[in-house]
């Protein structure tokens, strides 16, 4: 296992996450030390990372089936923040 399905965090553990979270910090959307472990310290500011699908399948590929039955996490995440201005996706 690596990245997020080591960690429990989005894109932790991966070169993705080296990017991802270094951006964050350098633009404020992150505080804290990036340190590649979900206990490292770092919080996010104003922002949030989410899977659109939860469970990551073989490949990383999900059927359309999975992707139904992942949408109410991705939606009651959207819904939690009702002052959302912008969503990012990233691939």
């Amino acid at each position: 296992m690596q990245g997020a399905n080591r960690t429990g965090r989005p894109f932790t553990g991966d070169y993705a996450g080296d990017l991802l979270y270094a951006t964050l910090l350098e633009y404020g959307f992150a505080s804290g030390v990036y340190q590649a472990r979900p206990d490292d310290g770092l919080t996010l500011v104003d922002s949030r990372i989410s899977n659109a699908v939860r469970c990551v399948p073989p490949q990383n590929k999900p059927l359309p089936a999975e992707i139904n039955t992942c949408r109410q996490f991705l939606s009651a995440t959207i819904a939690a923040m009702p002052k959302v201005w912008a969503i990012v996706l990233l691939g």
